[in-house]
């Protein structure tokens, strides 16, 4: 992999935006794609996570259920909309 050093600014809660060109060009690096930080002395490495046979989770079931849990509705909105809202309030 070519190495090439991209700056970003940490914002709110520890969030960072991968700049677009690099979204791009990475086929892993899309919204909702869980991935793995993993912690070195000087540097914060982001791998997509890897889902290992046996591990005791069934992954496309979990995420079909976060999937279905983001889209109920109830008296007051949906919990995407809450959950979106009450962050924005504690900034």
């Amino acid at each position: 992999m070519n190495n090439k050093q991209f700056s970003v600014t940490v914002r709110a809660r520890g969030q960072i935006t991968v700049p677009d060109n690099l979204r791009k060009k990475t086929f892993w690096l899309r919204e909702g794609t869980p991935v793995t930080l993993i912690e070195g002395i000087e540097e914060i490495k982001i791998t997509p996570l890897r889902i290992k046979e046996g591990d005791g989770l069934n992954w496309r079931k979990l995420w079909q259920q976060i999937t279905l849990i983001r889209h109920f509705s109830g008296k007051k909105g949906n919990l995407s909309s809450f959950i979106a809202s009450d962050r924005a309030g504690r900034i």
